[in-house]
């Protein structure tokens, strides 16, 4: 029967289809699932599709799409002797980005840009566009109970990044502008008030980057300090200063055994607005919940391998924020605890993801992570 046959073979071309797009998906090498098992090289689309929940904007949905370059072999990007070993660290791959999120108390935001890598991880350009609107609570002080006010802010952020690496070493020097135009309105003894306002700066930082993934590490360091002016000359309306120091460390004391530390130490000066303040930022603690003029933050992280692909991770840390860097001793520690696990969805990228569930003062939160919590 003529029918009959052609019936078959659509049939068969539709399971050849499917056979096909979902073994994509299948990594050759160890039969597992892969976002990226198709790609030839480190090239490829990663779409996303994330629901989370942050005590400070409710629960919500990411959806988002980046593109990864391929070009040159990130994993000869630079080589270092060391007394013990020889470490090699892989080069970011270039990426274009876009996306968004809804949250359910009714915040929202889109962003695109591009991460660019070049001269073999000689140059890294960072520029990103995005608008949304969002509402907090701002807190006045640490103590518990209702927020002093809740405010929302909408409009545009713009920034621009350069970085150049120091010669062959592992040292980048660069800086950044930052543009946001805004509406920021909220209401005082039930009178609303709404400004619109810009905020602009520079700044220029130095960086030290050993690590062997930037996606989701298992050994070396991240190192920065930034020091940035933010100034109506720039194209704003607020004359502030801020400046930060933040590492991240990864060492393996066991082949299975991956250990994460962190700290974090911000300080603003007077002039800066409300909503520009440094803020703890700890899983399991709303943003801009514990927020000052001058903030420290410590967390640690280790994660033990059950196989190639899958781990299970715990974490705590703790975090300060006072208004004066002379009582950070002083004031109230804030802690955060919790566990997770990962899994690894790309391994030519070294990119896992996976659920931590984060307990804080208030709130047990679950989150999904893609790529590192840090």
């Amino acid at each position: 029967d003529q029918n009959s046959g052609v019936e078959e073979t659509s049939s068969e071309q539709t399971e050849e289809t499917e056979k096909s797009f979902w073994g994509g998906f299948i990594d050759p090498e160890d039969g597992m699932f892969d976002l990226t098992a198709s790609d030839d090289d480190s090239s490829g689309f990663l779409p996303l599709l994330i629901p989370f929940n942050d005590p400070a904007v409710g629960g919500g949905l990411v959806v988002g799409l980046a593109y990864f370059h391929g070009g040159e072999d990130p994993e000869t990007a630079l080589e270092e002797e060391t007394a013990e070993a020889t470490e090699t660290s892989k080069a970011p791959p270039s990426t274009t980005f876009g996306g968004g999120a809804v949250t359910s108390n009714e915040s929202w935001l889109v962003v695109g840009g591009h991460s660019g890598v070049w001269k073999d991880d000689h140059i890294r350009y960072l520029g990103a566009l995005g608008t949304g609107s969002i509402n907090l609570d701002f807190y006045d002080s640490q103590s518990s109970g209702a927020p002093a006010l809740s405010f929302n802010i909408e409009g545009l952020v713009f920034v621009q990044q350069l970085a150049f690496r120091l010669g062959d070493s592992r040292f980048f020097v660069g800086g950044r502008y930052v543009l946001a135009d805004t509406d920021i309105s909220t209401e005082v003894a039930g009178i609303p008030l709404v400004g619109d306002v810009k905020d602009a700066g520079l700044a220029a930082f130095v960086t030290f980057d050993s690590r062997d993934n930037t996606f989701t590490p298992n050994a070396g360091t991240k190192a920065s300090f930034i020091i940035s002016r933010f100034d109506e000359g720039l194209g704003g309306d607020f004359n502030y200063s801020q400046a930060g120091v933040s590492v991240v460390h990864y060492f393996n004391p066991t082949e299975r055994l991956t250990f994460g530390v962190r700290f974090d130490l911000k300080g603003t000066g007077t002039g800066t607005p409300f909503y520009a303040l440094p803020f703890i930022t700890l899983r399991g603690i709303p943003a801009f919940r514990y927020l000052g003029n001058y903030v420290v933050v410590t967390e640690i992280e280790p994660r033990y391998k059950i196989s190639d692909r899958w781990s299970v991770n715990a974490f705590t840390g703790a975090g300060r924020a006072a208004r004066e860097f002379d009582q950070l001793g002083d004031a109230e520690r804030v802690r955060n605890f919790g566990v997770g696990f990962r899994y690894v969805a790309s391994r030519k990228l070294g990119l896992a993801i996976g659920i931590d569930i984060a307990r804080g003062p208030e709130d047990t939160v679950p989150y999904i992570i893609v790529g590192s919590a840090w």
